[in-house]
């Protein structure tokens, strides 16, 4: 393949024309968006990282809060969330935990599991966001990320997360908002990975594991002094020539 690949979601006017569009050459899939080795951002400030480590040496235990930032995270629907060893993920951490979403007992097809996520962009714009996933052989759950801008009012179409195949981690996936004005500057940005069921679940199987959620974004730009004093000083001349106008 010939350059990097990212995704750019395309939020226009209709409801129906917004989907998640894989630019550029090369075979469209998660795996050759890593391939590429697309980094992030040059001067971008991390805005809110999900690592699921409890810190604790155990894998088995975790954390659902943004080790930096301010995020939120909930299950989706009839989906339930729990941790696992992240082994192959691109954590550091010593205990490097895992967050698994599966479908509990019972729940029937056509049922929908995930995760959803939210944070403020306020101030940062450039934004970009960046995770790893497994999604296990055994799984016959299709798992799809989507992103909203207006707080969860409107959604882009899913975009399926491609498994590796052999039930290896995929990492460094980037989802490049750079050119959605929305994204930045925005106190609810949300995005979730949802699973739908195709067979009535099976105990405990996990559909979709996720490591280092993170986002990240570039300062907005502050305006210079000199072009808000000038703005202030042609505001009070058109004041000056109403008044003298009128009097």
């Amino acid at each position: 393949m010939s350059g990097p690949l990212k995704w750019q979601p395309d939020f226009g006017g209709n409801p129906a024309s917004q989907s998640m569009i894989k630019q550029l050459q090369g075979v469209v899939s998660a795996a050759a968006i890593v391939a590429a080795g697309l980094p992030i951002s040059a001067g971008s400030f991390v805005i809110g990282t999900w690592d699921f480590n409890s810190y604790d040496g155990n894998s088995s235990t975790g954390n659902l809060l943004t080790t930096d930032g301010n995020g939120l995270l909930d299950p989706i629907g009839n989906g339930a969330l729990s941790f696992g060893p992240g082994s192959g993920s691109s954590d550091s951490g010593a205990d490097n935990t895992a967050l698994n979403i599966f479908a509990p007992a019972g729940t029937g097809a056509g049922n929908s599991v995930g995760a959803d996520f939210g944070i403020s962009t306020l101030g940062f714009h450039q934004i970009q966001i960046a995770f790893d996933f497994d999604h296990p052989p055994v799984s016959d759950q299709p798992f799809y990320f989507l992103l909203s801008t207006d707080n969860g009012t409107t959604w882009s179409t899913p975009t399926a997360l491609n498994p590796s195949g052999d039930g290896s981690w995929t990492n460094n996936v980037l989802v490049d908002l750079t050119a959605e004005s929305g994204a930045g500057n925005n106190f609810n940005l949300r995005f979730q990975f949802l699973g739908s069921l195709s067979t009535d679940a099976v105990v405990d199987t996990v559909g979709l594991q996720l490591d280092m959620v993170q986002v990240t974004g570039e300062p907005s730009p502050v305006p210079e002094p000199t072009a808000v004093i000038m703005s202030l000083g042609l505001l009070g001349l058109a004041g000056a020539r109403r008044w003298l106008k009128r009097n």
